[in-house]
């Protein structure tokens, strides 16, 4: 049956925490880093009113490209992170982190590293790989080529490779153009648990035409990765997909109230339709994957930070509440699935 309250509590399999003060890091980008230079594990569990039993924390952009200006270094994080848990006596919480698989052999002793600090907490890993080579905009911090999934890079596949005898997945982040390539790259991985962050960082609000374009590439590029059975999907970021998706039709949220001001009534439509937009894309994605292959994520405090403009409520709780509100009308079980269990036997939470 339905439910129209979330399944309580959640877990959350992707987080972060920074202290830009102490651990200067400038890849987290200005909007970040003007909100909230500084979001401890604290702030983050205050975050989570809504009720949260069990997170990921995933690495936070570091280290990636040699001779980083910041010096960043990812076990450094490692011992942040565990210094932080540590401080809030927490138990449920494992760690993705970061290693430059294409740096072999170094990667090797990096995982080794990771493992020394972390434990059993470690599970996974994450090199982000969005690049493109039009549009800077779509390359992200230190992801300095983009032929990692297309054969430029070999080193790159032998430090994947280590990744499946040890037990660790992989946080797979790329734009919704590199998901094709991501797929035929993955073919030689079958063993290895992958996880597509962010439903594959899709972007519209570039016009009708440009839309339809980038929606049917995605597609294309989701269809080819569902069909792998060791890929999942984190239903998650959905404010960079289109902002103002979390208003809908129901009257609930600044942008969906009633004005007689022109603008205003611009400002209530255009959130109503990015809730339609975003709605039809989950729904694609638990279709093509099924829900015991998709969770839901809350990506804070980076989503917080999106989460301030136009329609928007800031609260992980409000996040919740919406994201549940896309899939309200699913079985019970399939909820479950979507914001706790897919994410619980993913990432090995209690």
């Amino acid at each position: 049956m339905p439910t129209t309250t979330p399944p309580l509590p959640v877990l959350d399999p992707h987080f972060h925490i920074w202290d830009n003060k102490t651990h200067p890091n400038s890849n987290l980008g200005e909007l970040t880093l003007k909100e909230l230079p500084v979001y401890s594990f604290r702030n983050y569990e205050e975050d989570c009113g809504v009720g949260v039993s069990g997170s990921v924390h995933v690495e936070a952009i570091v280290g990636q490209a040699e001779g980083a200006e910041d010096g960043l270094d990812p076990v450094a994080e490692t011992h942040f992170v565990l210094e932080q848990l540590g401080a809030e006596g927490v138990r449920n919480v494992n760690l993705v982190v970061f290693v430059k698989l294409s740096d072999m052999p170094r990667a090797e002793a990096v995982i080794e590293a990771h493992r020394h600090v972390a434990g059993t907490r470690l599970v996974g890993v994450r090199m982000i790989l969005n690049h493109s080579a039009e549009d800077p905009s779509l390359t992200w911090p230190q992801v300095e080529r983009g032929d990692y999934l297309t054969g430029g890079s070999p080193s790159f596949k032998e430090g994947f490779a280590l990744l499946g005898p040890r037990k660790l997945s992989f946080d797979l982040q790329v734009n919704w153009f590199q998901l094709q390539d991501a797929a035929s790259f993955l073919q030689a991985f079958p063993d290895t648990v992958v996880i597509l962050d962010h439903m594959g960082c899709l972007k519209l609000g570039a016009g009708e035409e440009e839309d339809a374009r980038r929606i049917t590439v995605w597609q294309r590029g989701m269809q080819a990765l569902a069909a792998l059975p060791n890929v999942f999907v984190k239903l998650s970021m959905l404010e960079y997909i289109r902002s103002g998706w979390q208003s809908d039709d129901t009257g609930k949220g600044e942008g969906d109230s009633k004005s007689d001001d022109t603008q205003g009534d611009a400002a209530g439509a255009a959130c109503t339709n990015a809730h339609a937009v975003v709605k039809a894309r989950v729904r694609d994605t638990i279709k093509w994957f099924g829900p015991s292959r998709c969770m839901f994520a809350s990506n804070f405090p980076v989503d917080k930070c999106l989460l301030g403009r136009d329609c928007h409520p800031t609260s992980l709780e409000n996040l919740v509440l919406a994201q549940h509100a896309l899939v309200a009308d699913l079985p019970e079980e399939e909820q479950r699935q979507l914001f706790i269990e897919t994410a619980r036997k993913v990432y090995k939470l209690k």
